[in-house]
This record gives C-alpha cells, sequence and structure tokens, in this order.
C-alpha cells in the first residue's frame, strides 16, 4: 500500500513540477550610460525639473530592442543585467533626439522555444531558464531642453 501511495506522490509531483514550469528568467533592466532621459509615462522633465507638456514634444522616431536573458536554479541564478544604453544612446542619436517617452517592456517565451519544451526537466535546479525581453518607446525631439541636455 506504501509503495502505491508512493508512486502516487511521485506522479502528482511531476505532474504539478511541469505544469509550473520551473524555468524562467528575471533580468534587470538597466540605462546606466544613456545620453538622454527615458520615461515610461508621456512625459519627461525639462532642464527647469518641470514636465514637458503635449506641445512641447515631437515625436522624430521609435526606439525598439531585443534581448534574451538565461538564468539557472528557478531563475534565482541570474546571467547579468541587461544595460540598454548603447541601443538608446545609438537610436536616439541616429534620430536627433532628446528623450524616449512611453518606454514599454513585454516578455515572451517564444524565443526559448528549444529550452521550454521539456516541461518535466525545467524542474531540475540546473535546467536553465530564459525568456526575451522587448523594450519599445517613443523617440522625441523638445522644444526645450531636458534634464540631459547639455548648454550650449
Amino acid at each position: 500500500m506504501k509503495s502505491r501511495e508512493g508512486m502516487l506522490m511521485l506522479v502528482l509531483f511531476v505532474v504539478i513540477a511541469g505544469a509550473a514550469g520551473c524555468a524562467g528568467a528575471r533580468p534587470q533592466i538597466r540605462f546606466d550610460t544613456a545620453k538622454v532621459p527615458v520615461s515610461m509615462s508621456k512625459t519627461v522633465l525639462g532642464r527647469d525639473g518641470r514636465p514637458l507638456g503635449a506641445q512641447e514634444q515631437f515625436p522624430v522616431g521609435r526606439f525598439t530592442a531585443k534581448r534574451t536573458g538565461y538564468a539557472i536554479a528557478y531563475s534565482f541564478a541570474q546571467m547579468g543585467p541587461f544595460d540598454f544604453s548603447e541601443e538608446l544612446n545609438r537610436q536616439v542619436g541616429e534620430v536627433k533626439g532628446d528623450a524616449v517617452v512611453n518606454l514599454q517592456v513585454s516578455t515572451e517565451k517564444s524565443g526559448c522555444t528549444c529550452l521550454n519544451i521539456m516541461p518535466f526537466i525545467q524542474a531540475l535546479p540546473l535546467y536553465p531558464g530564459c525568456v526575451e525581453v522587448s523594450l519599445e518607446g517613443d523617440i522625441i525631439r523638445a522644444s526645450r531642453p531636458t534634464g540631459a541636455a547639455r548648454a550650449k
């Protein structure tokens, strides 16, 4: 009787672990060396500390970036943070923008299909998990200097 209960518990554990999908990642997103302000809202601050109004912002492009983050040990051991500063500075510089507003961050498992197709193995702590991180935002030019703009 005990071996039957033990087998039932093992099967139950495997089903729950497989359904839970233990593998994953939770990367940090940074802009440590960004040369322009980045905002998840519709506005940024001008140099005077006041928010730029809609009439002071002119869309000049779209910022997009994508990376895949990896982790092990049930996503406790991350493979480093993501610093998107280089992509941001390049894309904003190409259109001579002053800031990025309406930044949206999304995650998808689609880029990690090769790792996520074995749900039972994901229950193992050393199995790598991953997640694809996408960033999108509006690059704007301001009619008055933003907080990161240099005095001329």
